[in-house]
């Protein structure tokens, strides 16, 4: 699978994420949370994951001031079911980010960039499993969020979202609606180059 690697907070600037939450929590707490969350998507961009997990953890731990549990919790849970995803844990990942998922979208985040990429979580954790339309149809809600937004991580969370769409219809045997895909693909290619393009089929 292309998408071997499953998308953190935004698959980019973790500042995104900082910027929009909610000012819920005493400054000190919510600069500690930011620090720790943005260390752990950095540490989980480069590879690091034990030092991502003790920082989202660290984090998550900060973000438990949240009563109830809101949009900052929902982005830890998304970060650590990434990392269970990306060690082959699918039942431990889960049941975290179908939490992760609920929440942010309890706290209004159904059409941000964070929630577009933990749909894009959704897809790659159902095609490990071998759940091809679920993560059609997940892939296809996190295109419909990150179509809507500007800018590089949009970009390329829809291009995350695409590819998986792509490579959900091929596990269907629907190859013609696949190759349909791949324009739209390059185009977003040329726009902003990523990893995912080298994998485009030619």
């Amino acid at each position: 699978m292309n998408l071997r690697r499953a998308c953190l907070a935004l698959c980019a600037a973790a500042a995104i994420a900082c910027a929009s939450t909610p000012d819920d929590l005493p400054h000190e707490q919510a600069a500690a949370w930011a620090a720790a969350f943005q260390a752990g998507s950095a540490a989980y961009a480069e590879g690091r994951s034990e030092e991502a997990e003790l920082r989202l953890r660290e984090a998550l731990e900060i973000a438990r001031a949240e009563q109830p549990p809101g949009l900052r919790t929902g982005l830890c849970l998304n970060g650590l079911a990434a990392l269970s995803i990306d060690r082959g844990r699918f039942s431990e990942a889960e049941p975290t980010l179908r939490r992760a998922i609920g929440l942010l979208e309890a706290a209004g985040a159904g059409n941000t960039l964070q929630f577009a990429a933990a749909l894009t979580n959704a897809g790659v954790l159902a095609m490990r499993q071998g759940h091809p339309a679920e993560a059609e149809r997940s892939f296809a809600r996190a295109e419909r969020v990150a179509k809507a937004q500007s800018g590089t991580a949009a970009t390329i969370i829809l291009q995350r979202s695409l590819v998986g769409l792509s490579e959900s219809m091929r596990a269907q045997d629907r190859d013609v609606e696949a190759d349909a895909l791949t324009p739209r693909i390059e185009k977003l290619c040329e726009k902003q180059p990523s990893a995912l393009c080298a994998s485009i089929p030619r």
